[in-house]
């Protein structure tokens, strides 16, 4: 799918490239605009008060995609893969949920699938996260190659010196190390190359799950800097893994939809069983149909509970049709906070994906 979304694209050059990049795109961010209106109302986690701005200066940082060459000049051709690969098709497929009750095509869902895993992944905190991995395996693959047995024996076969030498050698490059004089760097753009790899998974998990679209008859929801999150409110215990049973992916899709995304049930966690009394051919064919997309008006109650959501899985703002007193308060509310972990499971590096709250009076 990655690939597909991926094929054709020819980098181009513009005398002005493009510095302030988004990591939630402009496009997405307009739909939850006033009616019309050209800026959204913004809060700030750190805030005090609610301010307007467009859509064009929200959730952006300086370069975030660019990856900088040995000449000083900077290569975009990541931001324009996603503005033209990602963005495009997948905007345009959303809208079909925002305006209608229609059940999309496989190639609609698809691109929105393909569009949702990437925001997922895309974010800052995310991107910050696998960073901080990246530097985690670099270190415990350096002390690897610092073995006693493994670098003098290297050293031997490539640099062409005798054992004494070699090991002698180990030993200073160990010593080094340890003292920090020497460290291994991870480049910036390591993150987003290993983020990117993860993304077919992450639209084909989501491409298999139920959706519920929910819609509101006048501008009600927010969305933030971190717009596609799993329910805080599927688990009260402080860690929780993102596939869990019973989470929720939430997705506000403009000030009216609001998309959840969930697991599917049904008939589906019982084919192993129907494997054992019902035909091949009848099974197979239970498998082959699609995941549910429904449709649902949403009452003010919930409408309210997913706006509190939102805010509490906010990194630093939301966004939307107007003010909100309630979101403020629900700003100073312990924030979940996706989080990754590596620890080692038989030998090899495992990354762990969990839910953190974190907030005062919680341990961080």
């Amino acid at each position: 799918m990655m690939e597909g979304a991926l094929d054709g694209l020819i980098p181009y050059t513009m005398e002005m490239r493009p510095e302030d990049q988004h990591y939630v795109p402009a496009g997405f961010l307009r739909s939850f605009r006033p009616d019309g209106e050209d800026a959204l109302f913004v809060r700030r986690r750190r805030g005090s008060s609610w301010f307007r701005q467009v859509p064009e200066n929200i959730a952006t940082r300086k370069n975030f995609y660019s990856v900088l060459r040995d000449d000083g000049t900077f290569d975009d051709r990541v931001e324009h893969i996603l503005a033209r690969g990602i963005e495009r098709p997948g905007l345009a497929a959303l809208w079909k949920l925002n305006e209608g009750e229609v059940v999309p095509s496989l190639y609609s869902r698809e691109a929105i699938a393909l569009f949702l895993a990437v925001q997922y992944t895309r974010v800052p905190q995310i991107r910050e996260n696998m960073h901080r991995l990246l530097k985690v395996v670099a270190d415990e693959f350096t002390n690897e190659i610092l073995d006693e047995d493994f670098l003098p024996q290297r050293l031997q076969e490539t640099e062409s010196i005798d054992r004494k030498t070699a090991e002698r050698t180990a030993r200073q490059l160990k010593t080094l190390v340890k003292a920090g004089h020497i460290r291994p760097v991870v480049k910036e753009e390591a993150s987003m190359k290993m983020l990117f790899m993860a993304v077919e998974d992450s639209a084909y998990g989501f491409m298999d799950m139920d959706w519920l679209v929910l819609a509101a008859d006048k501008p009600c929801f927010f969305t933030s800097d971190i717009p596609i999150y799993v329910s805080p409110a599927a688990t009260t215990r402080k860690y929780v893994g993102i596939a869990a049973e019973g989470t929720v992916v939430h997705a506000p899709l403009s000030s009216r939809r609001f998309l959840l995304m969930g697991r599917r049930g049904g008939l589906r966690i019982h084919f192993a069983k129907l494997r054992e009394i019902a035909p091949q051919y009848f099974v197979d064919e239970l498998e082959r149909i699609p995941p549910v997309v429904k449709y649902r008006r949403a009452t003010p109650e919930l409408i309210e509970t997913l706006n509190e959501a939102t805010a509490i899985s906010a990194g630093d703002l939301i966004c939307g049709p107007h003010e909100s007193e309630r979101l403020a308060a629900a700003l100073l509310k312990p924030r979940v906070k996706s989080d990754y972990h590596l620890q080692r499971v038989g030998g090899a590096l495992k990354i762990d994906h969990r839910l953190v709250l974190e907030g005062p009076g919680l341990d961080r």
